[in-house]
């Protein structure tokens, strides 16, 4: 990755963070209360993905840095989807760092928007990042499923596909 390069995803990732505030008035300082942390910095990371092609721009066919290098550890998505701000930079504090958690919210938001040809894609765009409901209990409701930890397995295989480092439980 070039400086230029790195420039650019920052540029992407913040400027996703002001439109996503101007669309749904939530912003990471509601989220010390509520467990949408993931799914804010979710739409960020996924903006990584953008990329000008034939003259045209598409978004999520380019991995991004959290991606190519995968996860030095992974949380169960019961737990991961349930932190709140103040646990999320607790866990980059106490892992030294983004990766960990940056990684894995890359990666499930591209599976909610990508995975089984986009079977969730509507729903999820509609009810977690519209609606913010985005907690492990509202996931499970979005997949039709009794937990969240019921698509572990799928969501591992997806990741895994996304990653050079492979992860698992």
């Amino acid at each position: 990755m070039t400086i230029t390069d790195s420039v650019e995803e920052v540029i992407l990732h913040e400027g996703a963070h002001i439109l996503d505030k101007c669309f749904t008035r939530c912003y990471l300082t509601d989220s010390n209360n509520i467990n949408n942390c993931w799914i804010l910095e979710g739409i960020s990371t996924y903006s990584h993905s953008l990329q000008k092609k034939d003259g045209k721009f598409v978004i999520g066919e380019k991995k991004d840095v959290w991606e190519l290098t995968g996860p030095t550890k992974y949380y169960e998505l019961d737990k991961f989807c349930n932190f709140n701000r103040t646990q999320w930079d607790q866990e980059i504090r106490n892992g030294g760092s983004f990766n960990i958690v940056y990684c894995q919210t890359s990666a499930l938001f591209r599976y909610f928007i990508q995975a089984e040809n986009g079977k969730y894609k509507d729903m999820f765009i509609r009810e977690a990042i519209i609606g913010r409901k985005c907690s492990s209990k509202d996931l499970a409701k979005i997949l039709g499923v009794n937990s969240i930890n019921d698509i572990e397995d799928k969501f591992i295989e997806f990741a895994n596909n996304l990653y050079v480092k492979k992860i698992s439980k």
